[in-house]
């Protein structure tokens, strides 16, 4: 709560998404109830490479996406800096064609970096779609286990992360945070 909080200080014109959000958190199920995968919508990941579209596209939605949470690269400088350190990107598409989010993923650590969607495109299973997608673009690549984390107190995404097949297990290091792991097989 402190954080969401702190998040409206930094940025007073997104009161009215962090209040949505709050909303959809306190009136989400709880994170042990079942998602199925039998409603996912149906997405496309676009890996982001040199293609000037792309890049641009990804830089807009982590400008628009004022969340503390999430460090990504708000400009073209910082998403070549961060290529160079192993993050792979991934621009999320729905059936339209319509760029819904994005996700990164750290190469060095096999660790998902962040998720971010759109905020008109949440609560819609554009993420868990694409992380399933991801996994598997992975494990065709040689990559052999998932890791990712998540704030203790989000159940929200943690039940995701659980439908997705991760384990999640307290962090060591980190009292606030779950970790969640998934062996990948080709």
């Amino acid at each position: 709560m402190l954080i969401f909080c702190l998040g409206i200080v930094r940025h007073p014109t997104e009161l009215w998404r962090r209040i949505r959000e709050l909303a959809r958190i306190a009136y989400a199920p709880s994170e042990l109830s079942i998602i199925t995968s039998d409603n996912w919508p149906a997405v496309d990941l676009i890996p982001v490479t040199s293609d000037k579209l792309h890049q641009e596209n990804l830089v807009a939605i982590y400008a628009d996406n004022p969340s503390p949470y999430v460090s990504g690269p708000k400009s073209i400088e910082q998403l070549r800096t961060n290529f160079a350190r192993g993050i792979q990107y991934y621009l999320v598409t729905n059936s339209d064609g319509d760029v819904v989010g994005c996700r990164a993923f750290n190469t060095r650590n096999n660790t998902l970096q962040n998720t971010v969607t759109a905020y008109q495109y949440r609560g819609h299973g554009y993420q868990l779609a694409a992380g399933q997608i991801l996994m598997k673009f992975l494990a065709e690549d040689g990559c052999t286990e998932f890791h990712s984390a998540v704030l203790r107190s989000n159940s929200r995404i943690q039940r995701a992360m659980r439908a997705a097949g991760r384990k999640l297990k307290p962090d060591p290091d980190n009292p606030d945070l779950m970790r969640g792991v998934r062996r990948l097989i080709k």
